[in-house]
């Protein structure tokens, strides 16, 4: 309804009181009542004010989203929830990508209205317009519990959001949390739990098998960097130990300090100790602590060991706590004068290389006035150069096939520029890779002269190092296992570059239309690529297949199809473009996408935070919604989809031997927020 429309039932308020005044007095000598009046009154001060807002709306471009937030911060004022939910379901229908005011409408429902079949429904349509937040879907699974529906439903809420394929290893640990909180919520205070009837294997059981998944899941993709914290693991220490299963508890916590990513992290020794200080025993508990203090150095660690020793120990014992405090103390602090004392001498290193540089550089001396003294100031500003890998001085003799040399070798940090055609750069290395995972990758396809595995300064690997071989032809067949699998993980490897020639990598594949190749996109996860090749060779002969992974070796779900032919291509697209497998319809388009550089907008695309940022700017960029490999030009400019060049290549073909349900697109070929909008409405 629009502001002319709305207008004459505001005004006939007004006509309304006078006619009740003119049959008052025709039928009675009473006057209006003053709680009448009073209430008319209010009636219309109202309308006045909520055209203010109406107008406000009908006036502004759309999607009035900023109007609409005005509108709902004054309705809110007034403490009406159903005018509020109103307000909000206008606001989300002209939006329903906004990912702000989706999470604003769904903390209202769940603080302040807190209907069962409001909520719910409005969690379902939220997934469903912005999958990619974690936090709608860990919101939904609380909502489901929290109006008591059956745990199945959690269960399919979490599939559901596992297939969405977030961007960060904690998206995926903050859906696990969730879930396993739920869990454990269901387990301690369900109905069995309330009758007394649950046993121990129907407490346990199902939470060590969740928990099993959930750390599977996030290691699989990231390692153990998918939970830096070790907060699953600390998380199911917890349950055993409420349930008495110290020995499970103990268990998990020392595969936990006995890592090298926590064992230096003064957390999970604190919450290890008192895990065991209340469920263990105090003797246990002491030797925890006098472990712990010898591997990390944090100070609230050493606080708690002595507050410990002064209520549970010995006078002996709190003075042997006290010495042996004060002695990692000293320690710590000798360590951190010689850090401090190393970035010392650093700085004043490249400042002094900076000053010799600025002498050399100065032509004629003094002649250069202030303008030397500007380029010297110019030359200070600039950030000092990238150490490169430098050659080890003494010469190496090339080794016999299949053998290594000096493969553990602490490396000055550059290498010969004349040896990079002979070295490749290998990289998205699981991190227990180590010299010899590499030696037995490379050693059958050439002789390998040496092999440097880039690590920290705590002597752990980075997850890249370089291999060196003696000829060409081996360098040319490690390019060729770009993308193997070494450990579970995809790893690249590629030429070494001199970084410094300012050169980028070229890209492997093919940034413009192939029209012999196919995008396709949804497919389930757990999809393989013979799979793949199966399903597409019924359409033509497969040349190859390109499964798209994370850096785990998650298969994203899409990949790229090369035909030999580029009618079988056009054939499949018609054929495959409804299809379903395991009950998800993929999507299939000619391979098109953008050069280096093109700032068109791509669905799936993320920004910073891993969300649709809120802005206006990004709004117009998301108005198109056809994927760009559907859309090309034509010989006059104008756009026009594969659908319709495919239909035209098959226009040869008798109607009668193609049956294709017509697609509901619009002429542009391209799909607005207003399309999508009134979807939504239905």
């Amino acid at each position: 309804m629009n502001l002319t429309e709305r207008q004459p039932k505001y005004q006939s308020l007004e006509a309304v009181v006078r006619e009740y005044k003119e049959w008052l007095a025709e039928h009675t000598t009473d006057n209006i009542p003053n709680t009448l009046q009073y209430k008319v009154k209010q009636a219309l001060e109202k309308s006045l004010q909520l055209m203010k807002f109406e107008e406000s709306i009908e006036h502004s471009a759309a999607p009035h989203d900023e109007e609409y937030r005005y509108y709902i911060e004054y309705e809110r004022k007034g403490g009406e929830p159903a005018r509020v939910t109103c307000i909000f379901e206008r606001a989300i229908t002209e939006n329903p990508l906004n990912t702000a005011l989706w999470t604003e409408y769904l903390s209202f429902l769940d603080n302040m209205l807190n209907v069962k079949t409001v909520v719910l429904s409005c969690y379902a349509r939220a997934v469903r317009n912005i999958p990619w937040v974690v936090d709608v879907w860990t919101g939904f699974m609380i909502a489901q519990q929290r109006h008591n529906l059956h745990f199945t439903h959690i269960d399919g809420t979490l599939e559901e959001a596992l297939k969405n394929g977030f961007t960060t290893s904690a998206a995926y640990l903050k859906l696990w949390q969730c879930y396993l909180d739920c869990h454990w919520r269901h387990i301690r205070f369900g109905k069995k739990a309330q009758n007394g009837s649950t046993t121990e294997d129907e407490v346990i059981k199902p939470m060590s098998d969740a928990f099993t998944k959930a750390v599977n899941s996030i290691t699989q993709s990231y390692g153990e960097e998918g939970d830096p914290r070790g907060e699953l693991t600390r998380f199911m220490a917890r349950v055993y130990a409420v349930r008495g299963d110290v020995d499970s508890c103990r268990d998990l916590m020392d595969g936990l300090v006995e890592s090298k990513l926590y064992n230096y992290q003064s957390e999970v020794w604190l919450e290890y100790i008192g895990l065991e200080k209340q469920y263990g025993s105090i003797e246990n508990t002491r030797k925890l602590y006098q472990k712990a203090y010898q591997i990390s150095t944090d100070q609230p660690l050493m606080a708690s060991f002595m507050d410990f020793e002064r209520f549970y120990g010995t006078l002996e014992q709190v003075d042997n706590a006290a010495l042996k405090c004060k002695r990692q103390q000293k320690k710590v602090d000798i360590r951190l004068a010689k850090e401090a004392k190393e970035r010392a001498d650093e700085k004043a290193k490249r400042k002094a290389g900076k000053d010799g540089k600025g002498d050399k550089s100065g032509k004629g001396g003094d002649k250069g006035g202030k303008g030397g003294d500007k380029a010297d100031k110019k030359r200070d500003k600039k950030a000092p150069a990238k150490e490169e890998f430098k050659a080890p001085a003494e010469k190496m003799d090339v080794p016999e096939e299949g053998s290594l040399v000096n493969r553990k070798r602490k490396h000055s940090g550059e290498i010969d520029k004349s040896r990079y055609p002979l070295t490749v750069f290998v990289s998205n290395l699981a991190f227990a890779a180590n010299e010899d995972t590499l030696n037995d990758v490379f050693k059958s396809i050439g002789t390998i002269a040496d092999i440097r595995l880039v690590r920290g300064v705590d002597g752990n690997s980075r997850g890249y190092g370089y291999v060196e071989f003696t000829t060409r032809e081996a360098v040319m067949a490690a390019l060729e296992m770009d993308r193997s699998t070494i450990l579970g993980r995809p790893s690249y490897v590629s030429e070494c570059l001199d970084k410094g020639r300012g050169t980028p990598a070229p890209f492997k594949y093919e940034a413009k239309l192939e029209p012999n190749k196919l995008f396709v996109s949804n497919l389930p996860q757990k999809y393989t690529q013979e799979e793949v090749i199966e399903t597409f060779s019924k359409h033509g002969k497969v040349a190859s297949v390109r499964m798209v992974t994370t850096k785990g070796g998650a298969f994203k779900g899409f990949c790229y199809v090369v035909y030999e032919e580029e009618e079988a291509a056009r054939n499949a697209v018609v054929a495959c473009s409804d299809l379903e497998i395991a009950g998800r319809k993929i999507q299939v388009a000619i391979s098109n996408p953008p050069k280096k550089g093109d700032k068109k907008p791509n669905i799936g695309s993320n920004t910073e935070k891993g969300e649709f940022a809120n802005t206006s700017q990004h709004r117009r960029q998301m108005m198109s919604f056809a994927p760009r490999s559907t859309v090309v030009k034509s010989e006059e400019g104008a756009s026009t989809t594969i659908q319709a060049k495919a239909e035209g290549a098959l226009a040869s073909v008798p109607a009668t031997a193609i049956k294709q349900e017509p697609m509901d697109i619009p002429e542009t070929g391209q799909k607005d927020n207003s399309f999508f909008a009134s979807l939504y409405k239905k």
